[in-house]
């Protein structure tokens, strides 16, 4: 996922003001001959630790939303089970009115109803949307 910014560090080239130097011990700098500056790390490190980071954050708002979404699906599946459950609980055995099945929908699969199960909508439908 994180691949293309790795190739970006990889394939960018050095800003032509700056060049790699070697200490006598073997180390490797960079020196910008036009400001008489050095550093030791790479000069595109801060814009591709920035990239990465950004990447990381978009991973983690999408990874949060899904949880978001999860948790209000999981929400609506039991306020369905509660209306199911209450529904059986007064007593209505067999078959439940459609509004009460048309109530448990509009929690549980927001989008298909009784109405579009009378329009042909299936139930495979119906679990598909839950």
């Amino acid at each position: 996922l994180l691949k293309h910014v790795v190739y970006q560090g990889l394939t960018t080239p050095l800003p032509r003001q700056w060049k790699p130097c070697e200490t006598q011990d073997g180390e490797i700098f960079y020196f910008n001959f036009e400001t008489g500056e050095s550093i030791w790390d790479h000069p595109n490190d801060l814009e591709i630790k920035a990239s990465l980071e950004r990447e990381r954050q978009t991973i983690r708002d999408r990874r949060a939303e899904e949880k978001r979404k999860q948790h209000r699906r999981e929400r609506r599946h039991l306020r369905a089970a509660a209306i199911l459950l209450d529904a059986r609980s007064t007593g209505q055995h067999g078959l439940l009115p459609p509004e009460t099945w048309r109530t448990i929908l509009a929690f549980a699969a927001p989008g298909v109803g009784g109405v579009d199960l009378c329009k042909g909508a299936s139930w495979a439908d119906v679990f598909e949307k839950w």
